[in-house]
């Protein structure tokens, strides 16, 4: 059975709770914690969901595949995507929880092979995610804990996170908020000599435009994790029930420490919202048993690593219980021992939030939300979004040196370079690299004399 894994291991302490009401002057400068209310609530009606624009690739499954998964969503195959690599099934002992991951591309030849999602459009914002799943595919039983399996990911030109895989039985997920450069996006998998790069499923999906407001052309925000707090039950929320296809994975919890809130009360949407958490992950929450201070993250950063400039964070939170005259819920919220936010006070079945529009870089983040001593009732959170921000290499096409964006088509092309008495070299690359034309040859064999 495997498991499913968001992004990564995220160690939490006891439970994880927002507030709102005042921005309190703290030390914390980079984070700025806004609370989106409208003055004016024109509610939103959600429509029907829609699919139109997704981009859903079963990666490895036979060609010409194409079917509908439970949520409603149609896969293809992807071999209109990508010319290289070699298409595996999974070993029987493993059981995916989803269709995609039961077969995978994998890329045992050239440094780095490219996936080309095209018909995107230019400054338009979407989610990409990118699925793996090992599953001794190659009968080797290579991944263990202490020899994890380990390839770069890109995004365009961008490196996007290295894929650390250390368990052959879990799905491990990984997310971006992008802004497309051009009227196609690459995702690349690239060959770091620690095992064989692979992939089992690779999705897009469009955003709005107000969504994720610190994703622009130049900086992307790869998701850290992402949860769901008090669900009923323990199923990842996705499509249709998020629109946008967000992966929302329980919180699990001790029912001795916490307990989870629920309603079926429509939960009104205003006409700014920046984030368009799931009606149903805002309709649950957390909150305390016993204790009225709650830990909410505890976790150790990556020391001087590059790749982890900062963090954005999302708490969503909404009241579930309609309070009497002599009931209230009010509590601060702490970053490491310092007011983070001040009297937050959750608005019944509305959708609120607080975020950090700066990232802010620690070695140790340790969240607390704490009740206020005028406070009735403890604190609650319904669900919660951690992103770090990628900076993004320009990648754009120019001709005649004239810096203007040329408009190029490409195909993920093979070149041999061939050298007398050499071994013959196989590079899978996307052929504008070379500036090739869109009738070159995708088979290209570079012979080198020195005669």
């Amino acid at each position: 059975m495997s498991r499913y894994i968001s992004q990564n291991r995220f160690p939490f302490a006891s439970f994880i709770q927002p507030k709102i009401d005042k921005p309190s002057s703290s030390k914390h400068g980079g984070f700025m914690v806004l609370l989106v209310i409208s003055a004016i609530c024109a509610a939103i009606i959600e429509g029907q969901p829609t699919t139109q624009g997704f981009i859903s690739i079963d990666c490895g499954a036979p060609s010409g595949t194409t079917y509908k998964d439970s949520t409603g969503i149609f896969y293809v195959s992807d071999d209109s995507y990508i010319e290289t690599g070699k298409i595996f099934k999974i070993d029987t002992k493993y059981t995916s929880t989803s269709n995609q991951a039961s077969t995978l591309r994998s890329f045992p030849n050239g440094t780095r092979n490219c996936y080309t999602l095209r018909d995107v459009t230019k400054g338009a914002k979407y989610l990409v995610r990118a699925t793996f799943l090992y599953g001794n595919y190659d009968g080797k039983q290579i991944v263990q804990s202490s020899t994890p399996l380990q390839f770069d990911l890109y995004i365009d030109v961008s490196l996007w996170r290295t894929v650390n895989i250390t368990d052959a039985s879990s799905e491990y997920s990984y997310e971006v908020v992008t802004v497309a450069s051009n009227n196609f996006i690459w995702v690349c998998l690239v060959d770091i000599k620690a095992g064989t790069p692979f992939i089992s499923a690779l999705e897009l999906r469009p955003l709005r435009d107000n969504l994720y407001p610190y994703a622009f052309p130049n900086q992307s925000n790869a998701i850290l994790f992402r949860l769901n707090y008090g669900p009923t039950n323990s199923v990842t929320i996705r499509y249709p029930d998020d629109p946008y296809d967000r992966l929302w994975p329980w919180y699990q919890y001790d029912n001795t420490i916490m307990r989870g809130l629920n309603t079926t009360t429509n939960i009104a949407r205003y006409s700014v919202d920046n984030f368009e958490a799931p009606i149903s992950v805002l309709q649950t929450a957390l909150t305390p048993v016993f204790s009225s201070n709650l830990t909410l993250v505890s976790y150790d950063a990556p020391s001087n690593n590059p790749n982890f400039p900062g963090y954005y964070v999302v708490l969503h939170m909404t009241e579930l219980q309609e309070l009497s005259g002599n009931q209230s819920r009010q509590y601060d919220v702490y970053l490491n021992d310092v007011t983070w936010f001040s009297a937050y006070k959750p608005p019944y079945c509305k959708a609120s939030y607080i975020f950090s529009n700066k990232p802010q870089y620690y070695s140790h983040f340790l969240f607390k939300l704490v009740q206020l001593r005028n406070s009735t009732l403890p604190p609650i959170l319904n669900g919660m979004e951690v992103y770090w921000p990628m900076t993004m290499e320009v990648n754009q096409l120019t001709s005649a040196g004239d810096g203007k964006t040329s408009e190029v088509l490409f195909f993920n092309c093979r070149f041999y370079i061939y050298v007398p008495g050499w071994k013959l070299v196989l590079i899978n690359v996307p052929c504008h690299f070379f500036q090739l034309k869109a009738e070159t040859s995708c088979y290209t064999v570079l012979f080198l004399s020195n005669k």
